[in-house]
């Protein structure tokens, strides 16, 4: 894992399928903040394993599947295996949201929730655009040190420079 100073950004799935679908309205917000991480090195960006498998179904050709493959590689971006201890937090975190919202959170949903709190991960953000079942809760979990997390959509708010 990094351990350095850098930003730490948590992105769900949802987000890596709107630049590999092209996504009308996303894929500008994803390219450009995936380009920001891996250029400036300001944020570090991670997400689960969980994701290369959610990523595989729209590969189609084997050109296009290299492509994605190799995207899940820079530097910029650190793939965290789901073990046992997340998958502790992801049950808690779904006997958590039943109990006090009296919804039931997806497997996916809480593994992809569970990552960012995990302790050697700390993300301070959860990038998605699940707004019905993970967006709703943003501000629910403590985060070290001292804040919570926030669970939002995706947004570039940079200036592209021109050469």
């Amino acid at each position: 894992m990094v351990t350095s100073r850098r930003a730490r950004d948590y992105w769900n799935a949802c987000v890596f399928l709107a630049i590999v679908n092209d996504e009308q309205g996303r894929v500008d917000h994803c390219v450009n903040l995936f380009r920001e991480a891996s250029i400036d090195r300001k944020t570090q960006i991670y997400t689960s394993a969980v994701t290369l498998s959610e990523c595989a179904n729209v590969a189609g050709t084997p050109e296009r599947e290299e492509m994605i493959r190799q995207f899940f590689t820079n530097p910029c971006l650190t793939i965290v295996n789901v073990d046992r201890l997340i998958g502790e937090r992801s049950r808690a975190l779904r006997r958590t949201i039943f109990q006090q919202l009296g919804r039931k959170l997806a497997v996916r949903d809480s593994i992809h929730l569970a990552t960012p709190l995990d302790p050697r991960v700390r993300a301070a953000k959860l990038l998605t655009y699940d707004g019905d079942d993970l967006i709703r809760i943003s501000g629910m979990f403590d985060i070290e040190p001292g804040g919570k997390l926030t669970i939002a959509e995706p947004r570039w708010e940079g200036n592209l420079q021109l050469l």
